[in-house]
């Protein structure tokens, strides 16, 4: 990941999480299973009466080529001045599997919250959506919905630890993989 210029220790605090990438996954897991399961939850209270099953096979993994660069465009899409600012980095780090959109300017807390939530309510919603509209591969669209929703865990993991640890009026930025804040 990109790191930019190490934040001013007399301005910035560092925010306390995993300091390591791949614990940062494992410790996220249980959060993406949670929203997968909170997905198909709704997904039961708006077709009451009909059984709500989800399919995960070779169409949802081919449709994966999709679902991730679409799941990263959405947070690209949350910040500012989106798909033109030199801030924002689209990467990939193959050793973990990753890719990522890092901005290298600095966020309002609710913004940073924004970025990460984006992808998770963006395309959950479409999953449902599309169920929805589309009845017979509901159990397709459900499927990218929960597979999603797995991918969300480290974003939902950023909303817990950012969540709790910053002040709603202070400002947010990466250096690398670490979260720094400071007082507005």
């Amino acid at each position: 990941m990109p790191a930019g210029e190490p934040p001013d220790p007399a301005v910035w605090r560092a925010l306390r999480e995993p300091r390591r990438p791949g614990l940062a996954l494992l410790l996220s897991l249980p959060l993406g299973l949670v929203a997968a399961a909170g997905l198909l939850t709704l997904a039961a209270h708006l077709t009451p009466g009909r059984q709500v099953s989800f399919q995960i096979n070779l169409a949802t993994v081919a449709a994966l080529a999709v679902l991730v660069p679409l799941h990263e465009l959405l947070h690209a899409l949350a910040l500012p001045d989106p798909l033109r600012s030199p801030r924002i980095v689209v990467g990939c780090w193959p050793r973990l599997g990753l890719v990522y959109v890092h901005f290298t300017g600095e966020l309002s807390r609710n913004r940073a919250l924004w970025v990460s939530l984006c992808p998770l309510l963006g395309l959950s919603a479409a999953s449902l959506g599309l169920a929805r509209l589309h009845p017979p591969a509901a159990g397709f669209y459900l499927g990218l919905g929960v597979v999603n929703a797995l991918f969300s865990s480290a974003d939902l993991l950023a909303v817990l630890l950012v969540g709790w640890q910053v002040p709603r009026s202070a400002r947010v930025r990466n250096f690398g993989w670490f979260t720094y804040w400071r007082e507005a």
